[in-house]
């Protein structure tokens, strides 16, 4: 677990540490408004593309290989970046980063289930620590580039993150074999008709709930105007979402059922109507931490999901990180006081559909079963 922790976290710290210091990389780089909209909406799009293909190889190749590359295909991004010249050579740094971040998806979330399932821990403890553990490195990254700053520019900050990042892929890239299920030893993949009634459902409910995280980033803030208090009330939410995973991740199983899962999202839309209160972002934070957990335990537990699955179920997360921000400000815009009841209208109507969906979906039969306790 820790090795997975380690190849993951060095992206996320260089993700976060870049906007400190994205004033002084727009003047180092040469980005005027537009190149700078492109430079920073680039990352998403190649990360929403690429997810598939990261399934594809994870299938062909085994996770423990995948991995690794994936990862250090993004460091090679971060470093284009911190060497870049121009505007081009940043975007196309920026992009091949993208590229390496679409590519962990599945070999990441598939090596987090192989772990699970040859130690015995339940799915949603491993996928509680590691997903805690990458929202750390998540926060980590302002404050490492607010230390390094007075040391060194914006290239040099990540230039330290890209080399360490390419160091724990070379380390991955031994470490993982142990906990890995090599392709031939695979189970043989029945097709996307297998999985994909997983993938949209829980996908689906992936979509809502990142959408909606990303959604309070800029809400958040435009809402209280004062960047110190908004600080403050994101900050403490991400702690509490941190808790909300930990501690979520030894909960009975049966309390990660989608079940729960739904009337933990009817519970978040309800205090999503009292916002912005800080009281209200806290236990919201805890809500949608379950559901997290909930997205992936399911999917877990279905002995169908492949590396293709992982892989298409990322392009939904990809998507709710795209969409989250623009409907976030586009609320905002059209009718600032009901900003918060719109969203939580949207989770309490994408709970329904889900929980409807959870309802008609078809019971495997006891094939399906003994093939779920052999794995």
């Amino acid at each position: 677990m820790t090795l997975l922790i380690l190849l993951m976290a060095g992206g996320n710290v260089g993700y976060s540490a870049l906007f400190p210091v994205l004033g002084e990389a727009q003047k180092g780089l040469g980005l005027d408004a537009g190149l700078l909209a492109l430079f920073l909406s680039v990352y998403a799009v190649a990360m929403l593309l690429f997810g598939p293909a990261g399934g594809w190889l994870t299938d062909r190749y085994g996770a423990a290989r995948t991995l690794p590359l994936a990862v250090l295909t993004a460091a090679t991004g971060m470093a284009l970046v911190a060497v870049a010249d121009g505007p081009m050579l940043a975007i196309a740094g920026r992009v091949l980063w993208g590229v390496g971040a679409g590519l962990q998806i599945a070999p990441y979330n598939q090596l987090a289930a192989a772990l699970a399932a040859r130690s015995g821990v339940p799915a949603a403890r491993v996928f509680s620590v590691t997903g805690a553990a990458l929202m750390v490195a998540l926060g980590l990254g302002p404050l490492l580039a607010g230390l390094l700053h007075p040391l060194m520019s914006f290239r040099g900050i990540l230039g330290v993150v890209a080399v360490f990042t390419a160091l724990a892929s070379l380390v991955g890239w031994y470490g993982l074999r142990a906990i890995s299920t090599a392709p031939d030893e695979q189970e043989p993949d029945d097709g996307p008709r297998s999985w994909l009634g997983s993938v949209i459902l829980f996908g689906g409910f992936d979509l809502l709930i990142v959408t909606v995280e990303t959604s309070l980033e800029p809400l958040v803030p435009l809402t209280l105007g004062t960047p110190a208090e908004a600080s403050f009330v994101l900050t403490i939410g991400t702690v509490a979402y941190v808790a909300g995973v930990l501690g979520g991740g030894r909960l009975p199983p049966r309390f990660l059922r989608p079940g729960w899962g739904v009337c933990t999202m009817l519970a978040g839309a309800a205090l999503m109507t009292l916002m912005p209160g800080t009281p209200a972002f806290v236990l919201l934070n805890l809500c949608l931490a379950h559901g997290y957990l909930m997205v992936r335990d399911g999917m877990s537990r279905d002995p169908a999901v492949s590396g293709r699955a992982w892989g298409t179920f990322g392009v939904f997360s990809g998507a709710g990180v795209m969409l989250g921000p623009v409907l976030g400000v586009a609320v905002h815009s059209q009718t600032p006081d009901g900003a918060f009841v719109l969203v939580a209208v949207m989770m309490a109507a994408g709970a329904g559909m889900f929980g409807l969906g959870a309802f008609m979906r078809p019971r495997r039969g006891a094939h399906g079963r003994a093939r779920e306790h052999a794995r």
